[in-house]
């Protein structure tokens, strides 16, 4: 008959138009759906269980990246303090002029000797600095953050 169309796909036959549309829009939110709860759970275990920051930064030559000698920090006492979990937590102190001390927190995929420059002008301004390294970064215990 003139004007008939034969569907390409033969298990479409009998459908009409708005029925495809329907199933193709269906079958696409499924797969969007699918696609940012995946993205989503991938993305959050990542938050909770990162890579050491050692292994996650890129490193020139040995870790730390930054060492307190290039900021003219040369009176850098290691320090280590034990968590109420009695994980033991790894950083630095730098003894200023001042009463005053300024603590200085890396971000999430970082350590310590991330923060040297900072802590190079508040020595250099008179404050004394600790810098640490958080839960499961750096020289610091713990496997998650």
């Amino acid at each position: 008959m003139v004007g008939e169309t034969t569907p390409i796909i033969p298990q479409f036959q009998g459908m009409n138009y708005s029925q495809m549309v329907i199933g193709a829009v269906g079958v696409t939110l499924v797969i969007a759906i699918a696609a940012v709860v995946g993205v989503g759970w991938y993305a959050c275990d990542n938050q909770i269980h990162p890579k050491r920051a050692e292994e996650s930064w890129p490193v020139i030559g040995e870790w730390p990246r930054y060492t307190p000698e290039q900021f003219d920090l040369p009176h850098t006492e290691d320090v280590h303090f034990e968590t109420s979990d009695d994980l033991t937590l790894s950083g630095w102190f730098i003894r200023g002029t001042s009463r005053a001390t300024v603590i200085l927190v890396h971000g999430l995929a970082a350590n310590r000797a991330e923060m040297l420059p900072h802590a190079g002008d508040l020595h250099r301004a008179g404050f004394s600095v600790l810098l640490y390294d958080s839960r499961h970064r750096g020289q610091s215990e713990g496997n998650d953050i």
